[in-house]
């Protein structure tokens, strides 16, 4: 068995098992997959904005936490992503909402 064909049963249980989850959350609950993405949509927002506001608190911690690859190594970098991050969260967070 080839790489492919694994990956490609992988895929397919993986939307079996999501379809059967989405269905048994619908006939027990009243879910939909519309209530489920909305509401994904507004926790991927407010985390996003969290990761944001995690850099401006971290930005002032100067060079002993610029060690960290994920972390930009100018702190004029660490607030422009601190302020770009809860931006594109709460635009995130808007879209839901409208």
């Amino acid at each position: 068995m080839g790489a492919d064909s694994w990956l490609s049963r992988q895929s397919n249980t993986r939307s079996i098992t999501i379809g059967l989850v989405v269905g048994a959350l619908h006939e027990k609950l009243g879910i939909t997959m519309e209530t489920i993405i909305s509401k994904g949509q507004l926790l991927f927002g407010v985390a996003i904005a969290a990761y944001g506001v995690e850099n401006i608190i971290c930005a002032h911690l100067g060079p002993s936490i610029r060690g960290i690859p994920w972390f930009p190594a100018n702190a004029f970098w660490e607030y422009v992503t601190g302020i770009a991050l809860p931006a594109a969260g709460l635009s995130i967070i808007i879209k839901r909402m409208g």
